[in-house]
């Protein structure tokens, strides 16, 4: 299995390594008549954007973070908030099974 793969691995790579693409360093001109430019552009030089973004000036800080306690605490309120709503919910389902029992 491995002598497979790694004859397939040389093949592959030989094919790739041998591949003539017809097109010569000399006069950059392919067999077939296409033409490629040089370009003689400086490779130092950036290439300007497209898009220059406006740049805006820093901000003041607005406001101060929470810190871990007041997160905390809003946190325990709303936790005790979902229960009481829960005790309701299911204090209104036992009311209406125990009233549909005593109706049959």
């Amino acid at each position: 299995m491995f002598i497979g793969l790694f004859v397939g691995i040389v093949m592959v790579s030989q094919v790739i390594a041998l591949a003539d693409n017809g097109i010569t360093d000399n006069d950059l001109k392919s067999e077939v008549g296409i033409e490629f430019k040089k370009e003689s552009r400086d490779p130092f030089k950036p290439i300007p954007p497209i898009y220059d973004p406006p740049i805006r000036p820093i901000e003041k800080p607005r406001g101060q973070l929470p810190r871990t306690g007041e997160l905390l605490t809003s946190f325990i309120i709303l936790l005790i908030g979902i229960s009481i709503l829960i005790v309701f919910v299911g204090v209104a389902n036992l009311q209406r099974v125990y009233y549909i029992e005593l109706l049959e």
